[in-house]
Order: C-alpha cells, then sequence, then structure tokens
C-alpha cells in the first residue's frame, strides 16, 4: 500500500489558495493509488477532515519534539563550558541527518518508549509517517521565503530527512521568490538539488532563483499554480458583472491603512458608475492578516450583495463567487489565479 507524507505552508488550514493546492495534489495521488495512506501535517486535523476527509494528519509540533529526542548528548549540554556545549550540539544536531538509516533503530525504541512514558502520541505519529512513507511530498506555496523562514527550513528539513532515508520527494506548485537570507539560501539550494522532481509555478523568479544556487534543472519543471484546474472547471459561459476584490493587509505586503482608504474611495465611484457591485473574495482566515478584516473596511452595505462572506472559508465557494465577477482587483495571489482561471 502506498503511503504518502505532505508538509505545506499551512498548517492551520486557513490560507483558501494553499487549502485548493493541497486539495487537488491529495486528489491527484488518491486518482493514481486509491488505497494510498496519505499523511498531512496540520495542527487542524477538524479543517482536514473537511478539506481533504481520507488524509490523516501529523502533528507539526511533533516534528520539532520529535527531532529533540533524536539526540545523543543532549542530557550532557548544560555541564560543559558554553563553547563546547555548542560544538556538542552543532554536531548532536547534523547527526541523523548525517546517517538515519543506522540511527533511525537505535531511536526507534527510545522515541516509542518516550511516546507511552510522556502520553506524546504525536511525536510517534510524526515517527511512523516518516519512516513508513514511500514518498514524501511539499504541496503547493510561496511560503519558501524570508518572510516566513521558520515554515520554510521546516519543510526543507522534512525533505532533508526523507532524502536521507532514500524515500523519493517532491515538490509541488512551488513559487520561489524574496529569499536573501544565506542560511535558508544554502538549505534550498541543497534540498533543491536532490528532490527527484521540482515543479514551479512559475518561471520568471523562481527558476532564476534555482539557477543562481547552481541547480542542475534537469529535475524542474512548469506546472503553473495547482489550484488552476479546479477554478477553470468553475468559469462560467455567462460573463459576470460583479467587481471581485480582495486586500491583504500584513508586513509582507506593504500595505497600509492609508492606502485603503484611497481604494475604497475608488472602487465605491466605479461601482457608482457601473451600476454594479463589489464581491468580497477572502483568501486569508488567519488573525494576524485576516482579509476578512481587510477587506470589511472596503465594503458599505450598499455596493456589495453576498450574504454571510466572512464564513466563505471554502476554496471551492470563493471560486464560485469569482466566477460572478467582470474583472477582480486583488492584493494576494490566488484571486488572479482564480480570475485568469476562468477567464476574468
Amino acid at each position: 500500500m502506498m503511503r504518502i507524507l505532505i508538509d505545506f505552508g499551512c498548517y492551520n488550514l486557513l490560507n483558501m489558495g494553499d487549502v485548493a493546492m493541497l486539495q487537488v495534489a491529495v486528489n491527484r495521488f488518491y486518482k493514481l493509488w486509491p488505497n494510498a495512506v496519505i499523511d498531512v501535517i496540520t495542527d487542524s486535523p477538524d479543517r482536514l477532515s473537511v478539506c481533504c476527509p481520507k488524509a490523516t494528519p501529523v502533528d507539526p509540533a511533533a516534528r520539532k519534539n520529535w527531532l529533540k529526542r533524536l539526540t545523543l548528548f543532549r542530557r550532557f549540554y548544560s555541564k560543559l563550558p558554553l563553547k563546547i556545549s555548542k560544538l556538542i550540539s552543532d554536531f548532536d544536531k547534523k547527526l541523523f541527518f548525517m546517517c538515519p538509516l543506522f540511527l533511525k533503530y537505535l531511536f526507534f525504541y527510545k522515541i516509542k518508549h518516550s511516546c507511552k512514558r510522556n502520553k506524546n502520541k504525536a511525536v510517534g505519529n510524526f515517527n511512523e509517517a516518516i519512516f513508513k512513507a514511500d514518498l514524501v511530498v511539499a504541496s503547493g506555496g510561496g511560503y519558501i521565503t524570508d518572510y516566513f523562514i521558520m515554515l520554510s527550513m521546516n519543510v526543507l528539513n522534512t525533505l532533508e530527512i526523507a532524502n536521507k532515508l532514500g524515500t523519493p520527494t517532491l515538490m509541488l506548485s512551488q513559487g520561489l521568490s524574496s529569499i536573501h537570507n544565506p542560511i535558508l539560501l544554502e538549505k534550498l539550494g541543497n534540498v533543491a538539488s536532490f528532490v527527484n522532481i521540482i515543479a514551479l509555478r512559475e518561471k520568471r523568479f523562481s527558476l532564476e532563483v534555482l539557477r543562481s544556487l547552481g541547480v542542475k534543472l534537469d529535475h524542474v519543471i512548469i506546472t503553473g499554480d495547482d489550484a488552476i484546474e479546479p477554478s477553470y472547471n468553475l468559469r462560467s459561459e455567462k460573463i459576470g458583472s460583479g467587481i471581485g476584490i480582495n486586500v491583504r493587509v500584513a508586513s509582507y505586503t506593504r500595505v497600509e491603512e492609508n492606502f485603503i482608504k484611497n481604494l475604497k474611495s475608488n472602487l465605491q465611484n466605479v461601482c457608482r458608475k457601473n451600476n454594479t457591485n463589489l464581491i468580497p473574495l477572502p483568501i486569508s482566515f488567519n488573525s494576524k492578516e485576516s482579509d476578512v478584516n481587510s477587506i470589511n473596511k472596503i465594503l458599505t452595505e450598499s455596493h456589495h450583495n453576498v450574504d454571510n462572506w466572512q464564513n466563505i472559508d471554502n476554496p471551492i465557494k470563493i471560486m464560485e463567487q469569482v466566477a460572478r465577477c467582470r474583472v477582480v482587483v486583488t492584493g494576494s495571489y490566488h484571486p488572479a489565479v482564480f480570475a485568469l482561471s476562468q477567464g476574468i
């Protein structure tokens, strides 16, 4: 039986663009292997059961705890001088990546009994998922960037562990840009050199990033975004009349409150002149970068006609809203993907 472990950039499943790409990846794997066991790293098992009902959740916190347990000398660190402690600590962290097949059996007993003692089933869950995987996948996203460096390192670590275990690896629908951190660049270069297939969602920037790192491109393909397919399938023969709107206020978008005020005034003027409405297209429901909060500052009761839009946390429903649009104005990536896929 085929077993697949998927790591991706949205563990809370609150970004509908990332969720759409995850759903496509999972569905395609099931078409290839109908009886496959698919493990997905997520801290939201309830949401996973809705968007990918057959998938099994693996706690992302377990990976961190799991790696902590894969140490030989940790209990001695505090007893040594700082410089020596750091040297041994660095060696200890690299040891598993150097010879995981040997250490796998050495630590399996330790992890198993540690999980029983601490009742930490999550650690054992990750242990089983990574060691029994026939394929390890980083599904689509733009998360490998300086803005999300810790997340980037986590996903790349998962791929590196898999490679050292001799497990095939894939990176799907990746967007690589805004990477300047030397540690992340080095890690990406090392991982990208051994991943069996890297599928990029665009070639203008992502391909150049890999080329600049000296990665051979014989295993790199341009596929476009994985969310194109479901959105294309929902296209309407009738041209819509609404103006789709998405705005995101976050450190990486550099959108500020003054911009939203100007945008609100301009969009409402256009709606009045053309006798049309705004159609809200939220993608991120993360509290720190909620599209709902940003879009809500632009809407008025007279300029939108989508009921209960704040709760449309489902990729398909958002794509259906896109189908009602004549144009889409967006400050985030996936509303544009959904719109262009439908000819909007």
